[in-house]
């Protein structure tokens, strides 16, 4: 049997198993799901907690009643990083021990979106609550802080059938349709890494190594 006789019989059977392995992936991975994303986008502080040690004249500051030791201002995003209309959902923004949220408001105009829109400041922290979030939509926020250690703002939420991811901030991606990362060729699947969700891919991928093993 000449080489390429070989490369067909083998060649088939590594075919069906891949097919049925992209079977089994690709609703999976398609499925719809709610999934509340958020991300630092920067954090300034406007006035450091060390100013009065590097000034020789002693600064006080007062905010809303107030005189915090210092002020930052934080830039947050929150968004829709799945494939279904999130509705009615609550994100709960916490801080560290002694800190406070003087305000919070979105970076820019939201036009008739604002109406569903509500950012309220708690003794905890604040509550941002949206009447919906549609897929791949985000808003920004901007946030000014007293007593505020840098690194500890946590964002927190719960819903039925929703993730909460945080997402670096330089990496902010909504992922695409995976069904456009694959495709059907003569030799079986092809695979387009620069589309789909590398990370989902690479979790999905282990799991079907896993079930063939146990095969």
């Amino acid at each position: 049997m000449e080489a390429r006789d070989w490369l067909t019989v083998i060649g088939w059977p590594v075919t069906c198993v891949f097919s049925l392995a992209a079977g089994y992936a690709i609703p999976k991975l398609t499925r719809k799901r709610k999934i509340l994303s958020w991300a630092m986008l920067s954090e300034t502080a406007l006035v450091p907690s060390d100013l009065n040690q590097t000034v020789s004249i002693p600064i006080t500051i007062q905010v809303g009643g107030v005189t915090p030791v210092s002020l930052t201002l934080v830039s947050l995003r929150i968004g829709n990083a799945g494939s279904e209309v999130i509705e009615s959902v609550s994100a709960a923004i916490s801080l560290n021990e002694g800190a406070r949220i003087i305000y919070i408001k979105p970076t820019e105009s939201l036009g008739e979106f604002q109406k569903h829109v509500k950012g309220l400041v708690t003794s905890a922290g604040a509550t941002v609550t949206f009447d919906f979030i549609n897929p791949r939509s985000f808003v920004d926020f901007e946030l000014l802080l007293s007593d505020y250690e840098e690194g500890s703002l946590v964002l927190d939420s719960a819903g039925p059938g929703l993730e909460l991811r945080r997402r670096d901030a330089t990496k902010w991606d909504l992922p695409t349709s995976v069904l456009k990362s694959f495709g059907l060729s003569l030799a079986g699947i092809r695979y387009d890494p620069a589309i789909a969700s590398m990370n989902e891919i690479a979790a999905e991928l282990k799991s079907l190594r896993r079930l063939l093993q146990k095969k």
